[in-house]
């Protein structure tokens, strides 16, 4: 058995791992984003997508050139819907076999493991930020933990908002809970962003990250290849060509001219959109203006929302441990002669209370 690449749908799915990868949308956002975009599902019985096959697109490993058979077996239902008498055959449920019972044989890939592996991570992050129906904004939601080991989680209305410790929740006796208080909301997610946006706006970072990502570009070449994608787009009005041939010589009526048309057309338009990013891609390597991009972040930075502000601080911390009087943040920003992981030390200001 041979796996051959079609080419317009691998340019669909290298797309979806972009979105999510690059982007880091979530699978209903590629639901809206397909939409958008004219692209309909395979069997096209609707206009929209469903989750269940992006997020199977996006695990799996055959698009990486790593195909594997053998991966489930035939076992006996937990459960039979009807009952016969007899049966051909008795065991119509499958059970996942052990990873070190997969057969593999190697493809050719359709995108990059480092692609891949961003889109894995991203995946994780989808669930571990999943938004939720939340009364008042916290930035700093998943990430803050107390000293004692257990998550923290806002509390409080508005002016009076806390990241308390969650075990107080789960412990009933006084006894037990934790001692350490609570962390003032307004202030913790200020001192967090402030130190965040001094950083992304250090012009040796921003240099760092411009010379990799151009590294990236040059190293992804093949997969951004305009002439690649040229070809494609070739095949497409060659295939459009043949079905109004057809359709003259009376092989296939109007109707179905219609169809083939339209999604010949949607595959036409995912395509061009790919060659439009590609050359534009090409265009701007290697051309960066380091001041020009330092003064273009700094400004974006500080005329940030709320929504952009958190997912920009989902990417960057992994970790935030909290207490009344420190705040140590772990994250992913390589900051020359430092360590990623930072201390915040704080005091409350003209406050007649105890410390925030």
């Amino acid at each position: 058995e041979e796996l051959v690449i079609y080419e317009p749908e691998a340019i669909i799915v290298r797309k979806i791992f972009d979105w999510v990868g690059n982007h880091g949308h979530s699978s209903y956002a590629i639901i809206r984003l397909l939409h958008e975009a004219g692209i309909s599902p395979r069997k096209e019985k609707s206009e929209y997508w469903t989750k269940s096959p992006i997020d199977r697109i996006l695990k799996n490993e055959t698009y990486i050139g790593d195909h594997y058979y053998n991966k489930s077996e035939a076992v006996m239902p937990r459960y039979r819907l009807t009952e016969n008498k007899y049966r051909r055959q008795q065991k119509t449920g499958r059970r996942k076999r052990d990873r070190t019972d997969w057969i593999i044989h190697k493809v050719e890939p359709i995108i990059s493991d480092q692609l891949f592996k961003k889109v894995q991570d991203q995946l994780k992050l989808n669930v571990k930020f999943k938004p939720t129906n939340r009364k008042h904004n916290y930035l700093l939601t998943g990430l803050i933990k107390c000293s004692c080991g257990a998550n923290r989680n806002g509390d409080g209305p508005t002016g009076k908002k806390y990241y308390r410790c969650t075990s107080r929740h789960k412990n009933f006796d006084r006894i037990n809970q934790c001692p350490v208080g609570g962390i003032n909301v307004t202030i913790a997610d200020s001192l967090v962003w402030k130190t965040i946006a001094s950083l992304l706006s250090d012009p040796t970072q921003i240099r760092t990250h411009a010379e990799r990502w151009i590294k990236a570009q040059q190293i992804n070449k093949p997969l951004n290849d305009t002439q690649k994608i040229r070809k494609s787009l070739t095949d497409v009005e060659n295939e459009q060509k043949r079905y109004i041939e057809a359709y003259g010589k009376g092989i296939i009526n109007e109707e179905m001219l219609d169809h083939h048309m339209r999604v010949t057309n949607k595959r036409k338009s995912v395509i061009e959109d790919e060659l439009a990013t590609a050359s534009k891609n090409r265009a701007i390597t290697g051309k960066i203006d380091i001041e020009k991009l330092v003064e273009r972040t700094t400004t974006k930075l500080s005329d940030l929302n709320f929504d952009q502000k958190k997912h920009i601080v989902e990417r960057v911390i992994t970790k935030i441990i909290a207490s009344p009087k420190e705040m140590i943040i772990c994250g992913q920003i390589l900051v020359p002669a430092l360590a990623t992981v930072g201390k915040v030390n704080y005091e409350p200001i003209n406050r007649n209370r105890r410390s925030t």
